[in-house]
């Protein structure tokens, strides 16, 4: 449209510069969405030191608990579900003191979202005092604790195929944890009990004793157990997408950029914000200026911002050339033109912009 009332050398880049360079445009308007391609987190070297955590709820009331404190090991895939009344800081704090680490220990490194349970600073100075690090994954992003994700979706299934009623879920959950601790895992290819107790657990129903033989020598057997698990290495968790990645190469050097908004939005609101100011970046997570804070966001929800470069700071100034065809008109006077004679014979007077006119 605008090839058909205008025309200027490079006018194709031109215009495509600056329609991408549109402030309201790269607001309101969704292009490809980035997909960075996933990390692998680097592997545990023991058991019950790298630990997910988690809140699932609310709940259904059952037996005055509405939330669940879901803690799962990287290495042996344990998972712990522990019921509470709220999910408080001091509540969860509490409950991951006694029911985790009162029975495993203390861990290295404790993996959560930005919950205000896990971001206050009592939760904080629990870990300070425990000698936990406390890593808190980016906003909108589950794929991060993705191992802990995945196992509430088995949990959650695993309950409903028990009971139609949701009030007894806590009645079912004893039984539902022991199931999911002694399947086995494909990528483990055993279960979390054999790894934790280095033996499979007898469930319900088993009447056949597997193993006939005598009971052996409690040191032999501790040392025969010492060795079992320091041959044993931490596997890699497997991977069930297949989606393909985008990464787009301008947001490795952009210096500002738009951030998508992944809440519910309600009508004609603008899916993006910004542009804000990158402070640090790396292959997964960025550190954006927000309302005057550094907030560490995915690099999935970010597209780079583009902008006009003001190549000098002085006014621009139109200035109009003379026609080379043609010789430049003389400059305007205000004193009265002088009078003229026509063919004719008659007086006339021309205005002054036509002074140069030529009467044959």
């Amino acid at each position: 449209m605008i090839s058909d009332r205008f025309v200027w050398p490079r006018m194709r880049i031109d215009i495509a510069r600056w329609v991408r360079q549109c402030h309201s445009c790269q607001l309101a308007k969704v292009q490809r969405h980035e997909k960075s391609p996933l990390v692998k987190f680097l592997l545990p070297d023991e058991r019950f030191s790298h630990v997910h955590v988690d809140v699932v709820g609310p709940l259904p009331p059952s037996r005055g608990a509405t939330y669940l404190l879901t803690c799962t090991d990287r290495f042996t895939r344990w998972i712990e579900a522990l019921p509470m009344e709220n999910q408080t800081a001091e509540t969860v704090a509490f409950t991951f003191f006694n029911g985790w680490v009162a029975r495993f220990g203390t861990p290295l490194t404790m993996v959560t979202d930005q919950g205000r349970s896990f971001t206050s600073n009592l939760f904080h100075q629990v870990a300070s005092i425990l000698g936990i690090e406390i890593r808190h994954t980016s906003s909108y992003h589950p794929q991060t604790n993705g191992l802990l994700e995945r196992q509430h979706r088995a949990l959650k299934a695993a309950i409903m195929a028990r009971t139609d009623r949701p009030e007894r879920w806590m009645q079912e959950l004893p039984v539902v944890l022991l199931g999911l601790r002694s399947s086995v895992k494909v990528d483990l290819d055993t279960s979390s009990a054999n790894l934790v107790y280095g033996t499979s657990l007898r469930l319900p129903g088993e009447f056949f004793e597997t193993n006939p033989n005598p009971e052996p020598n409690p040191s032999d057997y501790v040392q025969r157990l010492h060795e079992l698990f320091d041959n044993v290495r931490s596997s890699p968790t497997s991977w069930h997408t297949t989606d393909k990645t985008f990464t787009h190469p301008e947001l490795d050097f952009c210096s500002h950029v738009y951030l998508r908004n992944d809440a519910v939005r309600t009508s004609l609101q603008r899916p993006y914000s910004g542009p804000h100011k990158v402070v640090k970046r790396s292959s997964k997570t960025f550190v954006i200026v927000v309302r005057g804070h550094q907030v560490k966001v995915t690099r999935d929800r970010l597209k780079p911002a583009f902008a006009v470069r003001e190549e000098s700071s002085e006014p621009w100034v139109p200035v109009t050339l003379a026609s080379p065809q043609q010789p430049a008109r003389p400059p305007i006077s205000n004193a009265p033109a002088p009078a003229r004679r026509t063919a004719s014979g008659r007086r006339v007077r021309f205005p002054a912009h036509l002074g140069d006119f030529v009467v044959s």
